[in-house]
């Protein structure tokens, strides 16, 4: 089982148009939703351990940011396409030690991958304002999907082909502007014990 935090954000002189930049959860951006970019995200982490990717789809360039597991990170993008920011989310796949536990059918992994991180009461801001209903809407899931992992990507696993499944919360942004940007999010269990804490500065060029 694996954790990611993807985070991108307006710089300080777009204050006000931060919010604005927010692809509603609903929608998608290069044709595709939410769900969607959830699972592209996933599958670049099985290939390769890089935080910052570039994805292109139908003609369109949309870049991703990750950081695995919390803490501080930053990335180096292009301006003027959309980014997705995967805030919160888990992954579990067919991997020996990725799913926690849980069995590896179809059904163990969606288990494995939503049974902590819903519990989460998960809040994200934009350069220092706050997302509204975040953690309320802005949840998906990604059933099932295959992706080939190259050997030596995991530790006493030789590569070959995978079975995973993915839920948490992430944001599509249409685009930003120039300069620099960050984001926050932090995740409480309903007891109030802090589950996770992250921040990413986006140097958009």
């Amino acid at each position: 089982m694996c954790v990611a935090a993807l985070a991108l954000v307006m710089g300080a002189g777009a204050l006000a148009s931060t919010l604005n930049q927010v692809v509603p959860s609903t929608g998608g951006v290069a044709g595709h939703d939410y769900a969607y970019w959830l699972q592209r995200d996933w599958e670049f982490y099985f290939a390769s351990p890089s935080q910052c990717q570039t994805a292109t789809v139908g003609g369109q360039t949309v870049s991703l940011a990750e950081s695995i597991g919390g803490g501080n990170s930053s990335c180096h993008m292009p301006a003027g396409h959309p980014i997705f920011v995967n805030s919160l989310s888990t992954e579990c796949s067919t991997i020996p030690g990725h799913h926690n536990g849980w069995g590896t059918s179809k059904s163990q992994l969606q288990k494995c991958s939503r049974t902590v991180t819903e519990k989460a009461r998960i809040t994200e801001w934009l350069d220092g304002q706050r997302v509204p209903n975040f953690g309320r809407v802005f949840w998906k899931t990604v059933t099932q999907f295959s992706v080939n992992v190259p050997a030596g990507r995991f530790k006493g696993f030789n590569g070959g082909q995978v079975r995973a499944a993915a839920w948490g919360w992430s944001l599509l942004l249409k685009k930003l502007p120039k300069g620099k940007h960050t984001v926050r999010c932090r995740a409480f269990y309903p007891n109030g014990k802090l589950e996770f804490q992250d921040r990413i500065t986006l140097y958009i060029s």
